[in-house]
């Protein structure tokens, strides 16, 4: 069990023993309870390394700076492109409302101080920022899609997966059919 510690504070770390996890600094288990109080800070409490960090960072800038880049052509002319900010003063998209398009910055300057301050959530925020950006925009091209396309599309996009689902299937049962080879093992002389 471990000692508890003392009011006396010595110029060289004391050693206390612990059962579970051998001798610990002192002043190292004081720094952590410090830390972990009230008082303490939140950053780099065993987050992610310092290049996963930046990465993941520079990615919640991108959200940022993507938001107020063209998205796609508005007319047939080439130089008439809509970004996210026109967008969103803009009616709808996909049938949502063009406000919500505010949250991909927000959600992109959240995810970037998250990272940039080394947070142990910090990969969950980018997992979860992720999965509702991915969420948003294939709800949309899906919106798009079914909007704009005939029966024959759908027929050829159905056939194309029910194929697919039917390849993959058939590999699986081959290989699950498929002779196992042993090989044998040399006679010993004895």
């Amino acid at each position: 069990m471990a000692e508890t510690k003392t009011a006396s504070r010595t110029a060289t770390p004391a050693v206390v023993n612990d059962e579970r996890d051998g001798a610990i600094d002192k002043a190292g288990v004081e720094r952590a309870e410090s830390s972990q109080g009230m008082g303490g800070s939140l950053a780099f409490t065993g987050g992610p390394p310092l290049g996963l960090r930046a990465l993941v960072g520079f990615s919640g800038l991108s959200l940022l700076v993507g938001f107020f880049l063209p998205w796609f052509r508005v007319e047939a002319d080439a130089t008439d492109y809509a970004s996210g900010l026109t967008l969103m003063m803009g009616d709808s998209v996909g049938g949502t409302p063009a406000m919500l398009l505010i949250a991909v910055p927000i959600l992109g300057v959240l995810l970037s101080a998250a990272a940039f301050m080394g947070f142990r959530w910090t990969a969950h925020s980018a997992i979860g920022v992720a999965a509702l950006l991915l969420a948003y925009g294939l709800w949309v091209l899906l919106r798009l899609f079914v909007e704009h396309t005939a029966l024959g599309l759908w027929v050829v996009v159905g056939g194309a997966f029910i194929t697919l689902l039917l390849g993959v299937v058939t590999l699986m049962w081959s290989r699950e059919r498929a002779p196992r080879v042993v090989k044998a093992e040399p006679a010993t002389k004895g």
